[in-house]
């Protein structure tokens, strides 16, 4: 089971709880923002939100998420337009688990812990607009 941890420091654990590397913080806004929606985010949406400074704002979604599918193990997931957010069934989510209830919430922590970046801030604040019970909200936002 690959386990994918958005609540707390970020990280993404192997079969054998080994960490697999996810470069930079643009990548967790992007996995946060799309397994935390309701609804399937088109890649000009992302783009615009997560890299509104960037020369290429598409190219960079781009390379965001092959590096999320390379470091989860899959091709398929992450793909088309809008994106699927579907996850195979051996990956697990925290954070779905939280929504799921079958987590203590009483001691978890922020979502995206040690993330401080304004631009992910707000989107990762609009993305968990109502968020899952006992979870804090993400680093900056108002509560």
């Amino acid at each position: 089971m690959l386990r994918i941890r958005l609540i707390g420091s970020p990280r993404i654990e192997g079969p054998n709880g080994q960490r697999r590397e996810v470069r930079g913080k643009k990548p967790w806004a992007l996995l946060a923002r799309v397994l935390l929606t309701d609804r399937a985010l088109t890649r000009r949406e992302l783009s615009a939100e997560l890299f509104p400074e960037a020369a290429d704002p598409m190219g960079s979604l781009r390379w965001c998420l092959a590096s999320l599918r390379k470091t989860i193990g899959s091709d398929e997931v992450l793909t088309g337009d809008p994106i699927r957010r579907e996850l195979p069934d051996w990956v697990n989510v925290d954070v779905h688990d939280v929504q799921a209830g079958v987590v203590d919430t009483r001691h978890i922590g922020e979502l995206l812990e040690g993330c401080r970046s304004t631009v992910w801030t707000g989107v990762l604040h609009v993305a968990a607009r109502c968020p899952p019970t006992g979870v804090v909200p993400p680093c900056g936002s108002a509560a």
